[in-house]
């Protein structure tokens, strides 16, 4: 228990979550990347969290693989483009945080989750991890 010199009192902070390992920084950035990637196809605005409704794994493995590869192209010095738009290591960088995001919430909401490219671990260990939240 800790007590504030002027007597209001809380309970002992050890082994709570600090959300310090968060940066503001980071997220402002991720969140402008998501922002320029709301215009689907169809020229509609998609809602900003429409990607937490959950994704099959499988896409999110590709999407992934496809920012990574990038990325190592980047790194190289090679330009890369996709649909006439030059790409950089931010956009590689906070392509593969979306897609790893999207992995932990394909895994909580239940999404469809293909045994081929998990057998089945991914899901024991997120219920291992993290049953006590859901």
């Amino acid at each position: 228990m800790r007590q504030h010199p002027k007597g209001a009192t809380r309970s002992n902070d050890e082994g709570k979550i600090d959300y310090a390992h968060i940066s503001a920084l980071a997220d402002r950035v991720w969140c402008e990347y998501m922002h320029e990637h709301r215009i689907q196809e169809d020229g509609k605005l998609r809602e900003p969290d429409n990607y937490k409704k959950g994704m099959p794994l499988k896409w999110n493995i590709k999407s992934f693989r496809g920012h990574f590869k990038d990325f190592e192209l980047l790194l190289e010095g090679h330009k890369v483009t996709e649909n006439g738009k030059e790409k950089d290591l931010f956009e590689s960088i906070l392509g593969m945080e979306f897609n790893l995001k999207g992995m932990i919430i394909s895994t909580m909401t239940g999404a469809v989750i293909d045994r081929k490219y998990t057998n089945g671990k991914l899901k024991d260990d997120f219920n291992r991890r993290f049953k006590k939240l859901l």
